[in-house]
């Protein structure tokens, strides 16, 4: 189930294109690949004041209210694991160029999938990754010990990459 958990959310993101390219993100749901009471979760919740967005009109909320400072925008996965179960993880690029001072910015996200009956169930989108041993949601924090130079000074992610693995409780 695993593997087949990887590529539904590889064709997600397929999808998802699709729809960022007709400004059309609800297509996820249109499609029956995130089922109709999926939740997308920022984290922390203390970002912006984020909160859970349930159903097909609160990620197409949370895509404009993230987009809407943009005059470019892009996001693709860099990588799609299984993490197990029902879950899969993706290190995803975001690109985008600010509308106000044309800065170009650039930030890597962790996202963590859980799936039922080969449809999204929850999203969590994690902007820095968890810096304790055990979180809510699961995850535990593990720095790599390869340096990478390619992110930009001031971004909110380490020096070295960090993976996302789920806790034994899943």
């Amino acid at each position: 189930m695993s593997q087949e958990n990887v590529e539904v959310v590889t064709r997600c993101w397929e999808v998802f294109q699709e729809g960022i390219e007709q400004d059309d993100p609800g297509v996820l749901f249109d499609r029956g690949l995130y089922a109709p009471v999926c939740t997308v979760q920022l984290l922390p919740e203390t970002y912006l004041g984020t909160k859970p967005y349930v159903g097909r009109d609160g990620p197409v909320e949370w895509v404009h209210t993230w987009t809407e400072d943009f005059d470019e925008w892009s996001i693709a996965p860099e990588e799609v694991l299984d993490a197990g179960g029902d879950h899969v993880v993706a290190l995803v690029r975001q690109s985008a160029v600010g509308k106000g001072s044309g800065s170009t910015v650039e930030l890597v996200v962790g996202m963590v999938y859980t799936l039922r009956a080969g449809q999204v169930i929850d999203q969590r989108i994690y902007l820095t990754p968890p810096r304790t041993p055990s979180t809510r949601s699961g995850l535990r924090y593990r720095r790599c010990r390869r340096r990478t130079s390619k992110m930009p000074s001031g971004s909110l992610m380490p020096s070295t990459p960090a993976i996302l693995t789920p806790s034994p409780a899943w």
